[in-house]
């Protein structure tokens, strides 16, 4: 089993500065000066490397549809309407907010989404 370890080789501006895993090929480059946020930035890419499943975790957003009422001319009512593609469990059926945009861009393309049973935390007859 090999150890992982994050190794950064800071360049200055304007010359890409590596960081990569000891332990496997994850390899990533920033442009940036090394200040704090592009520190921060680096270790959380890393993190995240670790733990690929830990982004599924955090809670989808939610929006909520807007409908807009506004006056036209002559008197007249202008409604519009504002609605956000929503994901459901396909273990359980229920609402789990926001589609993401891989969803979208997948549903776009005509490919099949990805199970999202995992994420509301069922089980499924595939699992």
């Amino acid at each position: 089993m090999s150890t992982h370890q994050l190794v950064n080789d800071w360049q200055a501006g304007g010359t890409p500065s590596t960081h990569t895993c000891k332990g496997c090929p994850w390899t990533v480059e920033t442009y940036a000066k090394p200040r704090q946020e592009t520190a921060a930035a680096v270790q959380a890419a890393y993190n995240a490397h670790l733990d690929p499943m830990a982004g599924l975790t955090m809670p989808r957003k939610d929006t909520a549809d807007v409908v807009t009422v506004r006056p036209g001319p002559n008197g007249t009512v202008r409604k519009s309407r504002r609605v956000t593609i929503k994901r459901s469990c396909d273990g359980c059926g229920e609402s789990l907010g926001d589609a993401t945009e891989a969803e979208l861009e997948a549903a776009m393309c005509g490919h099949t989404l990805p199970s999202v049973a995992a994420e509301h935390g069922c089980q499924t007859g595939a699992d």
